[in-house]
């Protein structure tokens, strides 16, 4: 891992709001400095973070040696001599990136020049976020899809693709052409396993169709098809799908097709296809693109647009995963790891129901028990435990309830807490404050009894066995309580 410093970037003695240099200096020299000599401790390769106050706005990799800066031969306007002719400040040429609005971050530690130790690791992960993945190495701004983030974009891309498979088109760009013909060949393979698209046919894309994403007629020499694609990149799958489908079989446009493809493709991440798969459609998920693209990896320096979207699924797919290499106390800050931790545990413990719960402070991530590990504590509700991301805290819960809210509440946590004392169970507390509505919190598992610490990695097998053992309490408290104690 490497050294990381911070540069204050405002030029005044107080820190006074609109004083930084970041822009006019930094930025537009490729060089950082400070009115210090301890700038001379730093070495090449070393990373260096940017900060206006307590807010770190852009990182950076030295590039050069530090030196006083008079040494360094530096074209600057007139009007900045005052910086590079004091022969007190010190620096070196710095590599910049700026960071996105959702990566920076507050470190609340000020003055012109530091070693930064609490958030090493953090700078160090945000530099192979911005570096990993980029044509230039430098950038990830440079890849259109940094920019083109709705599903509309993801629509224009699908269209593209898509429509190279047309005949007329192996005489624009033949490997496009063969890539585009794959992709159709691999959708509809969900259905029709190796099916190969005729030589000779002719491709009609139609976007936003009849209020359908994307609508594809295949013209070929013995028979006619119709794909139909409902694209999602984020957003779950609320719309009607059986009434997509059987509109566009009464369509003028595609009524000669003989076999219509109902596919999904969804480059984010959700618990369950269970719509889509009820309604006959196909899934063709992140992890189906990026084994899709992986096979013409040679040939997407020669296409832009191709090399950016699997660059831009790829850093998705890492994120996601991110949740096994990077400390808890990083990944936690994340969406994408969440979704990945969850999607792991939905696999190997009874913790296999996952969503976004709004609340007035941006909401959180939720992973619930479901299933037969959900029992029923008599006439009370049902008992069941939830891990929150905004908390890190596994809650034990009970719901749905709606009348007599706190003395059900309150029955139901006397019949847990003789539990726990009859089994000297330690590490499980009464929350900061107790609820009263229809979903409440019994009791909270921190953080550091359960997931592990923030300096930590996880340890999945250890987690896994934590929370099928907290499953198993369930099973026991509710085993154990008797009718009287439940009514």
């Amino acid at each position: 891992m490497k050294n990381v410093w911070r540069f204050g970037t405002r030029w005044d003695e107080h820190g006074r709001r609109g004083t930084s240099i970041f822009k006019e200096i930094f930025l537009k020299y490729n060089i950082a400095f400070a009115y210090t000599h301890d700038c001379l401790k730093m070495r090449e390769g070393d990373l260096i973070s940017f900060s206006d106050g307590y807010d770190i706005i852009a990182i950076g990799k030295a590039i050069s040696p530090p030196a006083f800066l008079e040494k360094f031969d530096i074209s600057y306007d007139p009007k900045h001599c005052e910086y590079f002719q004091d022969s007190q400040i010190t620096g070196c040429r710095v590599k910049i990136i700026t960071l996105s609005e959702e990566d920076c971050f507050v470190y609340k530690k000020r003055g012109k020049f530091c070693s930064v130790y609490q958030e090493k690791e953090r700078i160090n992960v945000l530099w192979h976020k911005y570096t990993e993945n980029n044509r230039d190495g430098s950038d990830p701004k440079l890849n259109i899809f940094h920019w083109a983030t709705k599903e509309l974009s993801q629509d224009a891309f699908l269209c593209w693709l898509i429509q190279w498979s047309s005949k007329g088109n192996i005489t624009v760009n033949q490997s496009l052409h063969e890539i585009g013909k794959e992709f159709l060949n691999t959708l509809i393979s969900k259905f029709i396993p190796s099916f190969t698209l005729p030589q000779g046919s002719i491709v009609k894309v139609f976007k936003q169709y009849k209020y359908i994403d994307i609508a594809v007629k295949i013209e070929t020499p013995s028979a006619n098809y119709a794909i139909l694609i409902e694209d999602k990149v984020h957003a779950d799958i609320y719309n009607n799908l059986d009434n997509y489908l059987s509109s566009l079989k009464k369509d003028e446009t595609f009524r000669d097709c003989i076999d219509f493809f109902p596919i999904l493709i969804k480059t984010g991440d959700q618990f369950s296809y269970d719509k889509a798969s009820t309604a006959n459609f196909r899934i063709f998920l992140r992890k189906d693109f990026l084994n899709f693209i992986s096979r013409y990896k040679d040939k997407c320096s020669d296409h832009p647009m191709l090399s950016d979207f699997y660059s831009h699924i790829t850093s998705i797919e890492k994120e996601v995963q991110s949740f096994q290499n990077k400390t808890i106390g990083l990944w936690t800050r994340e969406w994408n790891p969440w979704k990945g931790f969850y999607s792991y545990l939905s696999q190997h413990t009874p913790f296999i129901t996952w969503n976004y719960v709004a609340n007035a402070s941006g909401g959180f991530l939720c992973s619930r028990m479901d299933g037969d590990s959900v029992k029923k504590l008599g006439e009370l509700g049902l008992l069941y435990w939830q891990i929150e991301s905004n908390k890190k805290s596994l809650c034990l819960k009970i719901g749905e309830v709606y009348a007599n809210n706190s003395a059900i509440r309150d029955k139901a946590i006397a019949i847990v807490d003789e539990y726990i004392s009859e089994n000297k169970i330690q590490g499980i507390d009464p929350p900061a404050r107790k609820g009263c509505g229809c979903y409440m919190t019994l009791k909270i598992v921190k953080q550091e009894n359960w997931l592990g610490r923030d300096d930590e990695i996880v340890n999945m097998e250890q987690i896994v066995d934590r929370l099928c053992k907290f499953a198993q309490m369930i099973e026991k408290i509710t085993e154990k309580a008797t009718d009287d104690e439940v009514k």
